[in-house]
């Protein structure tokens, strides 16, 4: 979990608890060497165990907090926003979502738009979806031989959009289009890289096929509303 503090005016007292310990880093690059020489995962395990769960890391022109741990991590969903910004953090996923959604709004528009997300998975409703993921795994396996050998990070992707598919994109996307929406979310998970957090929008291969994926599936699923509104003008069948 990362978080970026927002700067407040708030007056310090004797008794105000020092900021989090930052780690060593390369003028301006901070840390940016050592994770292009080790690797993202590599790096924060090597602070966690110097530092303790919450630090501090530059990467060029940003200071990021890591929280590690249920113990600490539950400030970063507990915070006010006032304090602890979620969005300041996350707007490198501005291309990936789109703009006016998610993390380029305000809060409270946020709160509203994930609102939408949390009704879909509510207990009750995916109770509903029981039946259609059971299905959906019985027939993907059932495609499998005796024996034999698979990429199964791959093959449980796969089957996750199956179910995705079916149980919250809906049928038109499940039996007609599986095959291209299945390829454009993988380019957009694709599409967040390193770089990203810091450069966004750079003109990289990884971010046009992102970019060419996010509009495609925009057209794929305004389609699907528009028809949706045509065939049940009063909201549901």
């Amino acid at each position: 979990m990362m978080a970026r503090r927002r700067a407040t005016s708030f007056p310090t007292s004797k008794r105000s608890p020092p900021p989090p310990p930052t780690a060593a880093g390369a003028p301006f690059l901070g840390i940016l060497p050592a994770l292009l020489a080790k690797g993202p995962l590599r790096v924060l395990c090597d602070a966690h165990a110097e530092m303790g769960s919450v630090f501090t890391v530059r990467l060029l022109h940003r200071k990021v907090t890591f929280l590690v741990g249920p113990d600490v991590s539950s400030h970063f969903y507990q915070g006010l926003e006032s304090e602890i910004s979620q969005d300041e953090v996350s707007q490198f996923t501005t291309p990936t979502f789109g703009p006016g959604v998610a993390f380029d709004v305000d809060f409270a528009t946020r709160r509203e738009q994930f609102r939408f997300f949390g009704d879909a998975m509510k207990p009750a409703k995916l109770r509903s979806y029981a039946r259609l993921m059971v299905r959906e795994v019985e027939e993907y396996f059932a495609r499998w031989g005796q024996s034999g050998t698979v990429d199964l990070k791959q093959e449980l992707e796969h089957l996750v959009t199956l179910i995705a598919s079916r149980c919250l994109f809906g049928e038109e996307v499940r039996a007609k289009m599986l095959a291209e929406v299945a390829t454009h979310l993988r380019e957009l998970n694709d599409g967040m890289r390193l770089v990203t957090i810091l450069l966004p929008h750079l003109p990289i291969p990884a971010h046009r096929r992102r970019d060419t994926a996010r509009a495609r599936l925009g057209e794929i699923f305004s389609g699907i509303v528009s028809s949706r509104k045509t065939s049940y003008p009063d909201g549901g069948p």
